[in-house]
């Protein structure tokens, strides 16, 4: 999807300045925020140069990065205040604690390291990492697409087989 994403974001600039008439700029701004950068009561979040837009939103770019990290901590967010306890009912435990998967630990792992140091791996936390074995110490933890659909079969896996009541 990342790939898709990168690629057509190259005609953007030129299909924006098209569609909205407006005059050819050399290297055109992108402005986020609330309202129009025009008005006094804009409040602006970011500006960047057009031309930055494919890199950042490339695979390991700014964006991408920023999205992943933002993955792992909301699925971790869910698993660790929701759906670990509900799974853990159905499967029979008394407490939600009784209940771990290596899976799960090392999402624990890197969101540590995401939310504790601006997102790079440390040996403390995605160093110790057990199974999702992405990102490096020292490094800018950013994953993508292969990175959730390989998460995603190892906790269907995980998921059948604690139904099936196999540990493993």
């Amino acid at each position: 999807m990342s790939c898709q994403l990168g690629m057509a974001v190259h005609d953007v600039g030129p299909a924006v300045i098209a569609e909205h008439d407006l005059p050819a700029i050399a290297d055109p701004m992108i402005h986020v925020g609330n309202g129009s950068p025009s008005s006094p009561d804009w409040a602006p979040y970011a500006t960047w140069p057009l031309a930055e837009l494919p890199e950042r939103v490339a695979p390991g770019g700014q964006f991408s990065t920023l999205l992943g990290q933002l993955w792992i901590v909301t699925v971790y967010t869910a698993w660790e205040h929701g759906y670990r306890k509900a799974i853990a009912g159905e499967l029979g435990h008394s407490q939600p604690e009784d209940l771990a998967c290596d899976e799960m630990g090392d999402l624990r792992h890197m969101r540590n390291d995401i939310v504790h140091h601006r997102g790079v791996a440390t040996a403390d936390n995605t160093g110790r990492c057990r199974v999702l074995l992405w990102s490096q110490v020292d490094q800018q933890i950013s994953i993508g697409p292969p990175h959730v659909e390989q998460f995603m079969g190892l906790i269907g896996k995980r998921l059948a087989a604690w139904q099936d009541d196999d540990p493993s």
